[in-house]
């Protein structure tokens, strides 16, 4: 895909930012200049924090690893080789998935590896390869976060958490996304995900934004 495309979708998806206002405590603005604010929006750290966001057990577990860690930060703790055995029928097989097998993964009821019961869900809000994109993708992610919901964003290959973004907004409804905060599950260390902003070919390279619905 064409970097004009990718900047074109971003660009799509932020102008609906401005038309969010600063009711949520997770979304403060303040002026930045003449008609201009400056805004952010997330998952409150400490929450994320004491979830213990997982690093991911395979070099291609980046997706298992953001749907473990969405799960834990609603309270659920499922090992990442439970998701993978429903997708590919065993817990040994170290594969990436698409968007598709993302939200087959996470959608259905779950019992979690301390015995609780809860249902999952996927709402995919931009599937490039499948030509999904919701047109106020950007305003719909902001609104998202500020309700404490993280999502799974894929760019370039690779899956992370998103937590958090940064972004200016003016008064006739334009928006631009200036930051994007994750949660890498990419941790050779095995000391959990880390805590980093999307890289700008990172960011332009997004194709995939997944939310996560938990009951």
């Amino acid at each position: 895909m064409s970097v004009s495309r990718r900047n074109m979708i971003l660009g799509t998806a932020a102008a609906g930012l401005a038309t969010i206002r600063p009711a949520s405590a997770e979304i403060q603005c303040q002026p930045y200049q003449p008609g201009v604010n400056f805004c952010r929006v997330g998952v409150p750290t400490i929450r994320v924090d004491a979830a213990r966001p997982p690093d991911q057990q395979c070099r291609m577990w980046c997706w298992a690893a953001c749907i473990e860690a969405i799960f834990r930060i609603n309270g659920h703790r499922v090992r990442q080789s439970r998701i993978v055995e429903k997708v590919f029928g065993s817990p040994d097989i170290c594969e990436p998935a698409d968007g598709a097998q993302i939200a087959y993964a996470v959608n259905g009821a779950w019992t979690s590896d301390d015995g609780e019961s809860f249902y999952a869900e996927a709402q995919t809000l931009l599937d490039l390869r499948m030509g999904v994109w919701i047109p106020n993708a950007g305003a719909a992610v902001a609104q998202i976060l500020a309700q404490g919901e993280p999502l799974i964003n894929g760019a370039v290959g690779h899956a992370t958490v998103l937590t958090g973004m940064e972004y200016l907004a003016d008064i006739y409804g334009n928006g631009q996304i200036l930051a994007l905060i994750v949660r890498d599950p990419w941790n050779p260390g095995g000391s959990g995900a880390v805590r980093r902003l999307l890289q700008p070919n990172e960011a332009y390279g997004t194709f995939l934004i997944t939310r996560v619905l938990v009951q």
